[in-house]
């Protein structure tokens, strides 16, 4: 018995309905369909079988597609970092075999990057990323004409050469990594005496007080009242809590030091240590006044270590390393303000 057109047109969309409203095969009909593929009398497996096929070649199509070269973005108070010598670094890696002069190249743009994220002026930067890749392009030539013992042996290359030129590859290797840490506590430190730091020392030396009183008791009050006494520097109001505290216990006699500097507080004479007042900025080093235990000092402060000229310079006009202050310090009667202004024009190549 045949049936008629209608009956079989019929019957195949009951199917196809059938198959969409199925969980099990509404994925990938669906799928082929969005990708506008028919599925008309598909079963699943071909339905999954021309899903895979259509993802192949989408992937297929997207390998052959070329990617445009990655343009590095510069931000705001970077400066851009140029670029070593190709030759040296494709021969590098060919004498090594693997990847010797990208791994050079790689170093320095590492540094390079950690000089561009600091503090400083984009002109000290551009200075420092300067003196950067003097040394890597030496220290990449060296990489470049090193020939390993695997080739150099067999060629007949000079052994003792290849020896030398190894050695001075690892020397400036070191040379390197000190100048950096050299350069990168100086930058660190060129702008640390500017910190309020008087209420972290004040805790500090509270509790220093408290570690004497726990670890030592029984000791007379005259010794209680030394003991107290640094904290009046950094925080006067706790200084005078404190003493009137122990007072109570110890009965602090009136003539003493710490007496004095109790009523000095009371009165609002003593107000405590002054922060460092500023005298000279510039890119390269940092001026200002600051009062220390052994009375009141310039201090100065460059952001990389100066050359042996202004060292020279400095040492014969009365200036001393202060190894505490990590700076050099004048008395302040001692202080030429014309000299330090005209450092930054004077003696700009020994900065």
């Amino acid at each position: 018995m045949k049936r008629n057109k209608d009956e079989e047109t019929k019957s195949d969309k009951t199917v196809e309905q059938k198959q969409h409203a199925t969980p099990n095969y509404r994925r990938p009909y669906g799928l082929l369909q969005k990708a506008g593929v028919s599925t008309a009398g598909m079963t699943p497996r071909d339905a999954w079988s021309a899903w895979n096929e259509l993802r192949k070649e989408e992937r297929a199509a997207k390998e052959k597609k070329p990617k445009a070269a990655k343009i590095p973005k510069i931000r705001k108070g970077q400066v851009p970092v140029p670029e070593l010598s190709a030759w040296n670094r494709d021969m590098a890696n060919n004498n090594s075999m693997f990847n010797r002069g990208d791994n050079t190249v790689d170093a320095y743009k590492s540094y390079a990057d950690e000089i561009n994220g600091w503090d400083i002026s984009v002109k000290q930067k551009e200075k420092l990323i300067g003196q950067l890749k003097k040394k890597y392009d030496e220290k990449l030539s060296l990489d470049a004409r090193y020939v390993p013992w695997t080739v150099s042996g067999p060629a007949q290359y000079p052994a003792q050469k290849m020896n030398g030129i190894a050695e001075r590859a690892m020397q400036k290797s070191v040379e390197i990594s000190d100048w950096f840490k050299g350069v990168e506590r100086s930058v660190k430190n060129s702008n640390r005496q500017y910190q309020e730091d008087r209420k972290t020392e004040a805790k500090r030396k509270e509790e220093e007080f408290h570690h004497l009183m726990r670890s030592m008791p029984n000791m007379g009050a005259t010794t209680v009242a030394t003991w107290l006494t640094p904290i009046a520097q950094y925080d006067p109001k706790r200084y005078a809590e404190l003493y009137e505290k122990y007072d109570k216990e110890y009965h602090f006699r009136k003539n003493t030091n710490a007496a004095k500097l109790y009523d000095k507080v009371k009165t609002g004479e003593y107000t405590g240590k002054k922060p460092p007042k500023k005298l000279i900025e510039s890119d390269s080093y940092n001026a200002y006044r600051k009062t220390i235990q052994s009375g009141e000092r310039v201090f100065m402060k460059f952001t990389t270590k100066p050359k042996p000229q202004l060292i020279y310079a400095l040492k014969k006009r009365g200036w001393h390393w202060n190894g505490n202050e990590e700076a050099w310090s004048v008395p302040v009667e001692k202080y030429d303000a014309d000299f330090v202004k005209s450092i930054e024009d004077q003696y700009k190549k020994y900065l």
